[in-house]
């Protein structure tokens, strides 16, 4: 066979290939449609019927509303609940969205007093569909310069559901519900139950705090068990090979206090490994390219989280917009939002997502001490 023949045969051979892949990643897709096309029409058909009832019942739900550094907006009420069906793109079903206002008594005011930075904010309120009243410079009684911000005393609030382009889960994405801006939800087919809709529509309702804050899923409690045992057996094999006598409770500590390590903390993620003595800090994590541990998802903050080691003791300080979720081992999962907290012992925490709806980015952590 000549070269120009065997290259014309290679070439006819990657086609064959390509013609089958595509083929079966059409039908990928087709069946993964055929599984949310279905739950999609579930979800609009609840939707409007959650919306007639809200609508008939009358009744408006006091609301909280906090904007991160500069404070809350009392006396809110919610109401005038909508449905709208979004625009459909290709054979992506159409998005779905919840529409309601939060509303109240008079506009709120907030005193920013560094002008500078205060524009900038303003700026992230108008991105975020808050409508400015007023704005002025004023003169505080030490001299120095202050913006007073006058809101509108109405908040547009909205819930979409959508089908992402690679298909594999359904977005909730919740806008201005809590506080500015939007949150990300992932709620993958096996989780899609009329369950998880009478907990939305308790979490919209304001009945309960968490919307699928779920126990950790079985796979990873499973993982993080066999982690526990397999660390157990290595001290125990360190222990058996030593030779030693087993140690009085009293000789036990004098001993570890001789050979104390300096303090450690060390995080897993995406198999690899962080560890930070106290001279490392303070570390970050977060979506930029400069934190020291980055993770790039659409509800990571550029700056999520700080590492510092204060009073001998690693704290995670957390500087985000959705906070993070940190669960210990054996223990109940938290949510920290613009506040400081000890990482003590070992578990595992998630930017900006519970660990249950996040695993992709979950991070697992260990204190040394």
């Amino acid at each position: 066979m000549s070269l120009i023949d065997e290259l014309k045969r290679q070439a006819e051979e990657k086609a064959r290939q390509q013609q089958a892949a595509s083929g079966t990643a059409e039908g990928s897709q087709t069946r993964r449609l055929e599984v949310l096309r279905p739950w999609m029409a579930r979800i609009q058909g609840w939707l409007e019927q959650f919306v007639d009832a809200l609508n008939a019942l009358g009744e408006e739900q006091t609301a909280r509303f906090e904007i991160p550094g500069m404070g809350p907006i009392e006396g809110l009420h919610q109401g005038h609940y909508a449905f709208q069906l979004g625009q459909a793109k290709g054979e992506l079903p159409p998005p779905l969205h919840l529409m309601f206002t939060l509303a109240g008594q008079g506009h709120p005011d907030f005193l920013l007093d560094n002008p500078v930075a205060a524009e900038k904010r303003v700026e992230e309120l108008r991105a975020a569909g808050l409508h400015i009243h007023g704005l002025r410079r004023r003169r505080a009684p030490d001299g120095s310069e202050q913006l007073q911000l006058t809101l509108s005393p109405e908040i547009p609030v909205r819930f979409t559901f959508r089908v992402p382009e690679h298909l594999q889960y359904i977005e909730l994405v919740e806008r201005n519900f809590e506080q500015p801006g939007e949150r990300v939800h992932v709620i993958r087919p096996e989780r899609l139950n009329e369950q998880l809709l009478d907990d939305f529509g308790r979490y919209v309702l304001r009945e309960q705090a968490f919307f699928l804050r779920e126990q950790v899923p079985l796979e990873v409690r499973q993982k993080l068990r066999e982690r526990i045992e397999r660390e157990k057996r290595e001290r125990e094999r360190s222990s058996a090979g030593s030779g030693a006598r087993p140690l009085g409770k009293g000789l036990r500590a004098r001993m570890r206090g001789l050979f104390r390590r300096e303090p450690e903390l060390c995080f897993e993620y995406q198999g690899e490994e962080h560890c930070l003595r106290p001279e490392d800090t303070p570390w970050t994590v977060g979506r930029s390219p400069d934190s020291g541990l980055q993770v790039v998802a659409p509800h990571v903050s550029r700056r999520h989280f700080t590492i510092r080691y204060e009073g001998n003791r690693f704290l995670l300080v957390d500087e985000s917009r959705n906070g993070t979720f940190i669960r210990p081992y054996d223990g109940r999962e938290l949510l920290i939002r613009h506040d400081t907290v000890a990482l003590t012992g070992k578990g595992f925490l998630c930017p900006g997502a519970p660990a249950s709806e996040d695993q992709e980015h979950l991070i697992h952590y260990r204190s040394e001490e």
